[in-house]
């Protein structure tokens, strides 16, 4: 069991209950999650949680960048659980917001690339000084809006982008589980794709 696993289930232990013998109906699992039952949040992260990865490996085709597609997705169910309601099963919103969460990804990483491409060759002539007070400012924009974050996700978004540690390697100096390490990605991005979407080249909402 590698060690980000490890974390997440160190994570549900400390709650300090154990599974029911007689497992939740399916059926209900949600109805108990939206009325905070964290014990049905871990049944379900137990049940489905190594499902999700193997189907979103088949998209990304890296499995720890799966394993962090599908912790994000948890993670957003359980902040989200009073908003969430599902028409079909748990399991078919499951698959459903992995394969939309691991395609998403996919574009995310083809829009980084072609912005590095395009950086690139932009780099290749000389700029004017107006290019260059223009890369300037843009920088100091970016950096400004990194600046702006709260305090805990400030430093878990420079710890993962800056130093580049994995989500584990923050939990262990942070002393924090990997879900929270997440819940605190989830939100610095989600602020700074809204306060730098003007700089945004494609439109992204995900």
């Amino acid at each position: 069991m590698t060690y980000r696993f490890k974390t997440i289930f160190y994570f549900f232990s400390i709650i300090n209950y154990s599974i029911l013998n007689t497992k939740t109906e399916i059926v209900d699992l949600f109805e108990e999650i939206r009325n905070d039952n964290e014990y049905a949040f871990k049944e379900l992260f137990v049940e489905y949680f190594q499902l999700m990865v193997n189907y979103s490996v088949k998209f990304v085709e890296d499995k720890q960048v799966a394993e962090n597609i599908v912790a994000d997705i948890f993670v957003k169910i359980w902040v989200n659980r009073k908003k969430i309601f599902i028409k079909s099963s748990i399991k078919s919103y499951l698959y459903k917001a992995t394969k939309n969460s691991s395609l998403n990804h996919l574009k995310h990483v083809q829009a980084k690339q072609e912005a590095l491409k395009e950086l690139e060759k932009k780099t290749t002539r000389s700029n004017s000084p107006y290019e260059e007070f223009i890369v300037k400012e843009f920088a100091m924009e970016i950096q400004k809006a990194i600046d702006e974050l709260p305090e805990k996700a400030g430093k878990v978004f420079k710890m993962h982008r800056y130093e580049n540690l994995k989500y584990s390697e923050i939990a262990q100096k942070l002393d924090i589980s990997i879900v929270t390490v997440e819940t605190h990605m989830v939100r610095a991005l989600k602020y700074l794709r809204q306060r730098l979407s003007h700089l945004l080249p494609l439109n992204s909402t995900n």
